[in-house]
This record gives C-alpha cells, structure tokens and sequence, in this order.
C-alpha cells in the first residue's frame, strides 16, 4: 500500500492517471521497473505485475541500486557539512539482537552529543543500513529511539539478510557521487562488538566513534587531509584498524566502487602472487602474508578499501600507534584525541601492531629484501598500479615514510606506472635466490 503498487492505484483511482514514463517515482521505489513497464495500461497495470510476483525484486537481492540524490532526502546546503552512514549488523539470536540494540543507542546519544551534531540549526543526518537478522521492530524501534532522544536525522535506508560493510559503504560512495556531494565530509561508523562481543571491541567502538565525529575529523585544521580515523596504519595495509572513518566525498569518489572492489581485488591478488612466482616480491618479511586480515580477503575487503587510492591522505587522532592503547586499557577521554596529519609515527619502530622486530632488523639491512618487500613500498605501489593504474603524487607522504622512497620516486618520474616491473626486472628467475634468503634469514635467528 505505502509503495508504488498502493500510489498507482490511489492515482488510477482518483485521476485516472499515472505518473509519465520518467517521473522521479520510478527511480526512488523498489521495484520500478515492472511498474513502469505496465503503468501505461492504466487500471490493469496492477494486476498485471501483482500476476507475475516474480518480476518483483526484493530489495535485500539488490543492495547495490544506485540511490538517488534526493531519495536521501538530504539538500547540501542545509547539512552541516557532513553526513554520516551507519552500518548495523543483527544477529539472528535474541541475546546478539539485544546486544546490537543497546550498541546502536549507545552510538547514537554519543554521535548526538560529539562535534558532528552540533549544529542544531543544521541537523545532522544519519543514513542507516541493517545487515542480518530482518526485524521490523528492532527496525522501527532504531527510528524511534533516534527521533525521540537526539537532534538527527534517521533515516532508514533499508535491509540485506546477507552481506558485509559493501552494503553501506555503496550507498555512501552514491551519496558522494551526487553532483552537489562532492565537498561534502561524510564519516562511516558500525556496530563494532555486535558480530563478537567483547568488552575490548566495545572499547575500541567508543573511541574509534569518538574520532570520526570529533572536530578534528570533520573540519580538519590542514584540508589537505582527504581521511581521517583514530589510528591510521601504513604496516601491513594503509588502513583504519576497526574500519571507522571519515573522508572528503571528493576522495571518496576516486575509490573503486565497493559494487565492484571484490572482484578487483581479485585480479589484483592473481597478479601479485605472479609477481611473487616470478622473484618480483618477497611476501614473507614484515609480517606473515597468509592470513585474510592481512590481504584484504573476504570481509577485511572493506577494512582496506578506503585508503587504497594512492592520492589518500590520512590524518588521524591518536597519539599513538599502540593498538591495544584505544582498547584493552579502559575508556578515554575525548580530551585524549591530538589531531595530526598521518602517519606521525615515522619508520618502522616497535609501536606497530603485531610487527616483528627481528624481521624488521633483517629486512631493513638487506636492499634485495627492501626493493622488493610486499609490505612496504615495492608491494603498495604494485597495488596501486594494479587497482588504479596510478602512482602517489612526487608530494605524497609515502615518500617520506617508506624506506627508499627517494628511488622510488626517481623510478616513477622514469617509468611512471611501469616503474614496478622495471625496478624489479633484475629479480625474475631468481627464486632460488629468495629460498637462500629465508635460509640465511633463519640461519640468523638462532
């Protein structure tokens, strides 16, 4: 009744008439096609797609539908100059949905009372996207709650029985795409401790919710800051631990559409493990190369996305690059959040999670190891040769972080986008080479 089907039958009712052919109806509901197909067959257009259900398709089967601009009801001008996208996952148990709830209004009186919702004559406007267990009253009760406890704005963009962050982060990548968006901030937030609860993920909920709302995410004292989180890491991928994040919609725009990351992310895996078959990298130095959290593989896909351009420019707000500092030793005070441009922390000292350190002793005293480490410059700019066909700009901070990042750059003013394969032309064919490198390696562990 509320959709198209009940308005083409109020229309056909009261005025024998149905929107034209490229009304603004048929991009805004589900299922426009069939009743845009049939509409012009007057007072039979509904029975006509009510006797074919299968032309109907369910919205949870089509996440990816671009949203139109004022779907959002959302108008630029009267923002704040930001917006957020909440993802909420619901578990399909009573006690996780309980959880996800109580998570849900926690982040909502927080967001409500940071710097993103202190515009009260600008109100701040949350798009939501639940993921999982399909609960109308868990639904209506978010709404509910937001409206009645907090200045934003809700709204409801709808529900997937199955999928990842993809779901959200695509509607946010349509907002940005939006000609009107594109200098717009937009922060992207999530349930974190819904999917596994722990009083640590609950930890590094508050705090990583804490950053992307703060002023120092938002309005960034240096615009050149296009991302922004609490801890930006360049070791073992460029990436927000905890995906919570806050980008210029103009950077957000220049990413790989996360409809289509999966499957480039694919390509871009089958030519990194030829470079590796070939002698080009050497994948095994920093950090164990096998685990999916470290390759962006399956869900940690959407963990890398945001800063996988090689134009990102991070900023963050953490002093520190301790990982356990926002999570195992109690709440912080937002007080505690120093806004820098990103990563502060220069070279690879022991304050990165999970680095190894003899690994890196060896490593950094070995340029064959260093020139063709998957982790450090070597492998990034592979990547982004690979998913973008573009290198950092000579400016860029990667330069600056990274080890010989002075011949690098001389590399990518020479070769530009071949500057991978040309500086690594040397090493193909000479596995065997790589293989007497993990032994003397290990030879001089013991």
């Amino acid at each position: 009744y509320f959709f198209l089907g009940g308005h083409l039958f109020k229309w056909l009712s009261l005025y024998n008439q149905t929107p034209p052919h490229n009304s603004w109806v048929y991009e805004w509901f589900p299922d426009s096609e069939p009743w845009r197909n049939v509409a012009r067959q007057g007072i039979q257009a509904i029975e006509t797609v009510l006797s074919n259900p299968s032309s109907l398709s369910s919205y949870d089967e089509n996440p990816f539908g671009r949203i139109r601009g004022h779907a959002y009801n959302f108008t630029a001008s009267a923002s704040p100059g930001w917006a957020i996208f909440y993802n909420i996952f619901i578990p399909d148990n009573l006690k996780g949905q309980l959880k996800s709830v109580r998570i849900v209004q926690e982040q909502l009186i927080q967001v409500n009372a940071s710097f993103a919702a202190s515009k009260p004559e600008f109100p701040l406007s949350v798009f939501i996207s639940t993921i999982g267990a399909a609960k109308n009253s868990i639904f209506k009760k978010i709404i509910n709650f937001c409206s009645k406890n907090t200045t934003m704005q809700c709204v409801h963009m709808g529900h997937t029985s199955a999928g990842h962050e993809n779901v959200t982060l695509q509607r946010m990548y349509d907002f940005c795409s939006v000609k009107g968006n594109e200098n717009l901030r937009v922060s992207y937030m999530h349930t974190k401790g819904s999917f596994h609860p722990s009083s640590a993920n609950d930890r590094w909920r508050r705090h990583s919710t804490m950053a992307v709302t703060s002023s120092g995410c938002l309005s960034p004292p240096n615009s050149t800051c296009n991302l922004c989180g609490l801890q930006f890491y360049p070791v073992w991928n460029l990436f927000f631990p905890g995906n919570f994040f806050a980008g210029t919609c103009e950077y957000i725009t220049r990413l790989i559409p996360p409809k289509d990351f999966p499957s480039q992310l694919e390509k871009m895996h089958s030519q990194l493990h030829q470079y590796q078959q070939d002698g080009r990298l050497f994948a095994y130095n920093l950090y164990d190369h096998g685990l999916p959290w470290r390759n962006g593989i399956d869900r940690f896909a959407w963990e890398i996305w945001s800063a996988t351009h090689p134009t990102v420019e991070p900023c963050d707000m953490s002093p520190t690059a301790n990982h356990s500092h926002w999570r195992e030793e109690g709440d912080r005070k937002e007080e505690e959040l120093l806004w820098s441009m990103a990563p502060r922390q220069y070279g690879l000292n022991d304050s990165w999670f999970l680095l190894d350190t003899s690994r890196r002793k060896y490593v950094m005293n070995s340029p064959s190891l260093r020139l063709r480490d998957f982790f450090l410059l070597p492998g990034n700019i592979a990547k982004w040769s690979i998913l973008y066909g573009k290198n950092p700009p000579m400016n860029s901070w990667v330069y600056k972080w990274f080890p010989d990042g002075d011949v690098w750059k001389d590399a990518i003013r020479q070769y530009g986008n071949e500057a991978f394969e040309k500086m690594t032309d040397k090493y193909v064919g000479e596995r065997s080479g790589v293989v007497s490198l993990l032994k003397e390696y290990s030879s001089n562990l013991l």
